[in-house]
């Protein structure tokens, strides 16, 4: 890539602005021509694609075991799996729900699609009932329910199933 880049054969994509070789330029421009800089943040880069990628690795395998069902509320997926991109997988292939659980920091969440009428307010108060104990956060928009995370160490959590969870969606 950075061959074809430096001799001019790097096909431009048109609908894209900028390119990782264009940021570095940029950074190296705007530390005055310092290429270390430049090549350390293209190495910081390098370091969040190759996680990225892991992630999404991890995801296709637990993919395999998800759960789709149609919901009260659309086309619902639920899914156990460490990895970070879920939603945003799910909804790429035009699931409007997901239910997940994260078995690493033991978080569990369910979650609409921006754009989406989903309100989970009738949700949210059967889990404040079920689970009094657990720290549900409700958020605004009325599209996610989330219980727990890496940060929130001390708080209950919840101790839901995948299959409960998908019982009070379906």
């Amino acid at each position: 890539w950075v061959l074809r880049d430096d001799t001019g054969k790097l096909m431009a994509v048109p609908d894209r602005k900028f390119t990782i070789p264009s940021a570095l330029l940029g950074v190296y421009y705007a530390h005055e021509n310092n290429s270390m800089v430049a090549a350390e943040t293209g190495f910081a880069l390098l370091d969040g694609i190759f996680e990225n990628l892991l992630d999404q690795a991890m995801l296709e395998e637990d993919w395999v075991n998800r759960l789709s069902f149609l919901s009260r509320f659309g086309a619902a997926v639920a899914i156990e799996s460490s990895a970070r991109s879920i939603e945003s997988y799910a909804y790429g292939k035009e699931f409007d729900v997901v239910v997940s659980i994260n078995r690493e920091h033991t978080y569990h969440t369910i979650r609409a699609r921006a754009g989406t009428g989903v309100d989970f307010t009738s949700v949210y108060e059967k889990l404040c009932q079920i689970e009094p104990e657990a720290n549900w956060f409700f958020h605004q928009s009325k599209k996610m329910l989330i219980c727990g995370n890496k940060l929130t160490s001390g708080v209950p959590g919840s101790k839901l199933a995948l299959e409960e969870m998908v019982g009070l969606v379906r």
